[in-house]
């Protein structure tokens, strides 16, 4: 499926059918480590920075909380990316 036809699907699904979809259990069959990591991980660790982190972004920029966690994972996705 080239990128064209998903973006095409992508925008063509209904919001109430997106709402209702179980994304957690789509990821997690594709990446299995998203079962794993939370046996295998001190998430609570991470917590604070990242708490740290969307709060910064929203009080500086006035985002809201939904925007912040947005631009943040987008950021990481870029990390990734450039890695």
């Amino acid at each position: 499926m080239n990128q064209e036809k998903i973006e095409k699907e992508i925008l063509a699904t209904d919001d109430d059918a997106i709402a209702k979809t179980d994304w957690d259990a789509i990821w997690k069959k594709k990446y299995p480590i998203l079962s794993r990591y939370p046996d295998e991980v001190d998430v609570e660790s991470f917590v604070p920075e990242l708490v740290a982190l969307l709060d910064r972004l929203q009080k500086e920029n006035g985002y809201s909380r939904v925007d912040a966690f947005l631009v943040l994972k987008d950021i990481l996705g870029h990390i990734y990316k450039r890695r």
